[in-house]
């Protein structure tokens, strides 16, 4: 007892098989796609914020370690230096620490400026595509892709030192000590 079987189950099979290795290729390529993005945004946002300590003068551009006995010596003309070769060096850092993570993603150009008081990185990037024919697809509506972030730099450590002057001058004045206390009630409450 034979048994006839149609070439229905192979024909299915041939049809489905490439849609679904497609479409599970895909997907890989898309979560590629996502980390690519992801370290870019995370190693600019980390520039930024190393940024800020290295145009102070008081940090490592790179690392973003402090040193404190420089940071103690600027003095007030810390707005007048010239920040080109921190910029310089976090650029460096910035492409060689990205270029290092990505799997797909092509960097065209990095920047990282500071100007007096404000940082600005930004990463010019866009997606190498393995899939035959999806590239030029792609290419046409544009796959390049800037990043961009910019942060102006906080002078916390400026307040602390003019409010400590003030309340400690404060507490000579007559009448002043309600004012003292209400300010730093206040200040009590925002922390």
């Amino acid at each position: 007892m034979k048994r006839k079987t149609d070439g229905s189950y192979t024909l299915e099979a041939a049809v489905l098989f490439p849609l679904i290795l497609f479409i599970i290729t895909a997907l890989l390529y898309t979560c590629f796609l996502l980390h690519d993005k992801a370290v870019i945004e995370g190693k600019v946002h980390l520039t930024v914020l190393n940024g800020e300590k290295a145009a102070k003068k008081c940090a490592d551009p790179v690392t973003g370690e402090i040193d404190y006995e420089s940071y103690l010596e600027e003095g007030i003309f810390r707005p007048l230096y010239d920040n080109s070769e921190e910029a310089a060096s976090m650029k460096t850092a910035l492409q060689n620490t990205i270029t290092e993570k990505v799997m797909f993603a092509r960097i065209y150009s990095v920047t990282v400026e500071i100007k007096g008081e404000e940082i600005t990185a930004s990463v010019n990037y866009g997606f190498d595509m393995p899939i035959r024919g999806i590239e030029e697809f792609l290419k046409s509506g544009g796959t390049k892709f800037i990043y961009e972030e910019e942060k102006s730099f906080d002078n916390n450590e400026e307040f602390i030192r003019v409010f400590q002057v003030a309340t400690d001058s404060a507490k000579e004045l007559p009448g002043a000590d309600s004012i003292l206390k209400t300010l730093q009630k206040s200040i009590g409450i925002l922390q």
